[in-house]
């Protein structure tokens, strides 16, 4: 038969005693005497620490001010400004295709300033009998 794996017991060794020894040597070392009087086992670390009045997590107790991006959020702002301003201020000149534009210039020829006369004609899809 196969011998079972793992480890054997031996009754004249004091499992509990052991066991509080090895617990004992992976608790984490605290240096500071003050620490280690207020310390209560029954909380948690984070709890422990807060209420000692420590940050137990330095990201947490000061938050990082990242001034980099705020000034490339104002650079960024100042340029749309900047971009919007010249919209505004330039001249907005209409882009027509050239056969809209030869329909125009022969409606103009044909019909002059009567627009109302001119809107009843009839235009082909392609207006290229123009």
């Amino acid at each position: 038969m196969v011998k079972k794996k793992g480890k054997k017991f031996r009754p004249n060794i004091k499992h509990v005693a052991k066991k509080r020894k090895i617990l004992e040597k992976n608790r984490k070392k605290c240096r500071s005497s003050v620490i280690k009087e207020n310390w209560e086992s029954s909380k948690t670390p984070r709890e422990n620490a807060l209420s000692m009045g420590l940050a137990f997590n330095p990201n947490e107790a000061v938050p990082v001010v990242q001034p980099h991006a705020r000034k490339v959020v104002s650079a960024l702002e100042a340029e749309a400004n900047e971009q919007k301003a010249m919209r505004e201020s330039s001249v907005r000149t209409v882009r027509l295709p050239d056969r809209d534009v030869e329909l125009l210039i022969y409606l103009s020829e044909r019909y002059g300033d009567d627009y109302k006369v001119g809107s009843f004609e009839v235009i082909p899809v392609g207006h290229g009998d123009i």
